[in-house]
């Protein structure tokens, strides 16, 4: 019986106890008869050699990290006589960038890691693939200002700060046609980009789906109308000819509310209020005290990095995809060569995109696609959108990865009453927080998609 390997990666400042939900629909759709009466195991993997601040380190370097974990799986499912045939790939926020390095990294092996392990599916949850967004308000602003300081080498990548990859931000080489990364995801017959439209304060829409433009900014005072399925994801959406006021009901008839402060901060009479009076004091103690963690986490996270660089420059031959960890481009042979092993491996970009839904999303799982505007400056906001301001490089990003993902599924995720709907798209945290369960069915779904594409695969 052949191997589906599934590798699981989180996001910053993480642990593999986020991806407890996946993990688990993913064990439970692979107890289906559809994969023993194909001959096909699936195996879990959940990346946990960099947690915490270890997250901090780069996203080349937790990537690399990564592809020792994968190596070390195949090697001991192996050594047990269970041979990897299929390999796919998942990642929430930080951890999807992490994964587009992982498969690239991958692929530049000689031969390729995906000459001997075909390529099943590619997964990203509310990944920031554009980098952190700026909008023109003063919070933003603020903001923007103090987290460019935030989570060391990883933060500098996150906010396309750094300047290590021949001059330009890590971002902007993963969604380079030269570099070896934009095309190694396109190896992978399923692609499949979750994003929340609404209430996503880490990673809102834009950046999430490597999206031109914000068509649910704002969607409140605009008045737009969201159509969704039972399982939270975007059918259609309109605006209105005279702007409604936006309700959500819950099974009782009752309205759902979005709360006007963080969950943490709601507790049993009368600590809510105790709470408020001692917020002049706590919050002094409690920034103090933040400040110091960072300092101390950005300090270990620079001495771990000077040492993962002295290593692999005493250890040439310890990794055979050095090259695009230190940010060289990929020579021109090479890139050739792969680029023809993707037209006749992978699946045929000419093919009409109708095909690519129905081949590589189960039914009524994937959002209807959005054409994104394209112009040259800034898109204008409607009334009460504030503007989103999209770096030359930001707006280069998305286009390249809207021309070389033709056939990715942007699945967009609906939690209108979410304070912070980044945790819930996956369900981060159910033991604490009881809402997260409401994020289970969009992983239900994703792992039934992921588990059938190693079955089902229009390539086989």
């Amino acid at each position: 019986m052949g191997v589906h390997l599934v590798v699981l990666i989180h996001g910053l400042y993480g642990s593999p106890n986020n991806l407890a939900v996946i993990h688990e629909e993913l064990v439970k759709a692979a107890d289906a008869d559809v994969c023993a009466s194909h001959n096909i195991e699936t195996v879990v993997h959940v990346c946990k050699s960099f947690t915490g601040s270890h997250t901090w380190d780069g996203i080349d370097v937790n990537a690399w990290k990564a592809s020792q974990e994968v190596d070390e799986v195949i090697e001991r499912l192996e050594g047990e006589g269970r041979e990897v045939e299929r390999f796919s790939v998942f990642g929430y926020s930080l951890g999807g960038l992490v994964a587009r390095y992982l498969v690239g990294l991958l692929h530049a092996r000689s031969p390729s890691f995906f000459d001997h392990h075909m390529p099943s599916s590619f997964s990203t949850a509310a990944t920031p693939h554009l980098g952190v967004l700026k909008y023109q308000t003063t919070s933003n602003t603020l903001i923007h200002t103090i987290g460019r300081r935030l989570f060391s080498r990883s933060g500098q990548q996150l906010y396309c700060l750094d300047k290590d990859w021949e001059g330009r931000c890590l971002l902007e080489v993963l969604a380079d046609p030269d570099h070896i990364f934009l095309h190694a995801v396109k190896m992978f017959p399923r692609v499949n980009i979750l994003a929340n439209g609404c209430h996503d304060l880490t990673v809102p829409y834009p950046t999430a789906s490597f999206s031109l433009s914000d068509p649910f900014e704002a969607f409140e005072a605009t008045g737009m109308q969201v159509d969704v399925d039972e399982n939270h994801i975007v059918r259609s959406w309109h605006h209105p000819e005279q702007p409604l006021t936006a309700t959500v009901l819950k099974e009782d008839g009752t309205v759902r509310r979005r709360p006007r402060f963080p969950p943490f901060l709601f507790l049993p009479y009368p600590f809510t209020y105790l709470l408020f009076l001692l917020l002049p004091l706590i919050l002094p103690l409690w920034l103090c005290f933040v400040s110091c963690v960072l300092i101390i986490h950005t300090i270990q996270a620079r001495r771990r990095h000077r040492a993962h660089t002295l290593h692999l420059a005493s250890h040439p031959g310890a990794d055979s995809a050095t090259t695009p960890l230190l940010g060289a481009t990929v020579s021109h042979q090479r890139l050739q060569a792969l680029k023809t092993s993707l037209s006749s491996n992978s699946i045929d970009s000419d093919r009409p995109r109708s095909e690519y839904s129905e081949q590589s999303t189960p039914s009524g799982t994937s959002t209807p696609r959005m054409v994104d505007m394209d112009v040259p400056g800034d898109i204008p906001p409607r009334a009460g959108q504030t503007a989103l301001l999209l770096t030359p490089a930001q707006k280069r990003m998305s286009k390249n990865m809207e021309a070389e993902w033709q056939h990715a599924n942007r699945i967009i995720a609906w939690y209108p009453w979410a304070f912070n709907s980044h945790a819930l798209l996956v369900a981060r945290d159910v033991r604490r927080f009881k809402w997260h369960e409401e994020g289970r069915g969009i992983m239900r779904l994703l792992a039934k998609n992921v588990v059938e594409s190693a079955v089902s695969d229009p390539a086989l």
